[in-house]
């Protein structure tokens, strides 16, 4: 049943990714700012009735300020294994910088306790997902046949995996000779990409290259004697943890690393739709390491022209062999610190201007 429109709030009043608590009949709500939208839930905790709308929002959820409940901001559904748990979630819309909120009775001003059912909530999260997933594949697609950076496809598998799976915390790691390097991070951990980095075998992103293996920690993952911090034991301080290498044609090429804090039972669609992205990154690391191989490759074709070129001259003007040229060159090189392309293109310039000097003449 529809129910009436009021309006609670103009949208420059509440700043991105904070929450403000607005009065509905004899109900406090607190609504949110996602940027892309609002959402709005009843402002006290299950818990102990702590204010949400104080809380810190992550995802689609906030944390409460007062014992850390997390609850999800589209179904209302506390996320703690405990379904049970819940608070009402309203629907909202944006007209003329205005938010509305939709007054549906009994949920609003009747004094009757609100029950949201789990399995429609549990529909409507996989509905979510579904299609956040539809739209990260096409993106990932267009992205790996446009040719676009390496790092560009790598901020998208993170901001995609954080909006899907409601993480505090993703990591992305790309093997690099046997050393993983951090090349792409969610906010918290953003100053760090590039710094990072672990051998194979060292933490648990270490440990999962080196057995090609996933680990999934439910619970205590800061516990765990391969788990390794990024940045204070206050920031990372995880509870669950779900780690998957990525391989290409049996070759580990890299990890994803996917956090929470608070403890969770980590499903097997969750491993399973990691190891798919996984393999849109493998493709994405792969197609980088050719086009930089192609790229050296060029160079050195280029490189080796540029020096027969030279010895050619040198040959000519000295009256060298080839051997002895290219060893006039190598000398060259050593004594000024500079590489023999470089020789050579001195060589070849110095040729030029003599040759128009005489031209000139």
């Amino acid at each position: 049943m529809t129910g009436e429109w009021i309006r609670v709030a103009e949208c420059d009043a509440i700043p991105v990714r904070e929450g403000r608590a607005v009065t509905v009949g004899d109900r406090e709500v607190a609504l949110f700012n996602l940027g892309d939208r609002f959402l709005a839930v009843d402002n006290r905790c299950p818990h102990q009735g702590g204010p949400l709308c104080d809380g810190i929002v992550t995802g689609t959820s906030v944390v409460c300020p007062l014992h850390s409940w997390k609850v999800d901001l589209e179904t209302g559904v506390v996320n703690r294994g405990e379904t049970s748990k819940c608070v009402t979630a309203y629907r909202t819309r944006v007209v003329d910088g205005l938010v509305l909120l939709e007054r549906t009775p009994p949920a609003l001003g009747s004094g009757t306790a609100s029950v949201v059912e789990t399995a429609p909530a549990a529909d409507g999260v996989a509905d979510r997902r579904t299609t956040l997933a539809d739209r990260f594949f096409r993106d990932i697609g267009e992205h790996l046949a446009g040719s676009d950076p390496r790092g560009a496809v790598f901020e998208r598998v993170v901001r995609f995996l954080s909006d899907l799976l409601q993480c505090d915390s993703c990591l992305l790691y790309a093997l690099e000779g046997q050393v993983l390097v951090l090349r792409g991070a969610t906010a918290s951990h953003s100053e760090e990409i590039g710094r990072v980095r672990l051998r194979v075998g060292q933490g648990i992103a270490g440990w999962v290259a080196q057995h090609r293996t996933p680990v999934a920690i439910g619970r205590r993952a800061y516990e765990d004697q391969r788990f390794r911090r990024l940045a204070t034991p206050a920031v990372d301080r995880f509870e669950a943890l779900l780690s998957v290498p990525v391989v290409v044609r049996r070759e580990v090429v890299g990890v994803i690393d996917v956090r929470h804090r608070e403890s969770r039972t980590c499903p097997r669609t969750e491993v399973d739709l990691l190891a798919s992205v996984a393999c849109l990154v493998g493709a994405a690391i792969a197609m980088d390491r050719l086009e930089t191989a192609n790229t050296e490759l060029v160079r050195s074709l280029e490189t080796r022209k540029l020096l027969d070129r030279a010895k050619g001259i040198l040959q000519r003007e000295l009256g060298l062999t080839e051997e002895e040229a290219y060893l006039r060159i190598q000398r060259q090189s050593r004594q000024h610190s500079v590489s023999k392309r470089d020789v050579a293109q001195g060589i070849i310039l110095a040729d030029e201007q003599r040759r128009q000097q005489a031209a000139g003449a």
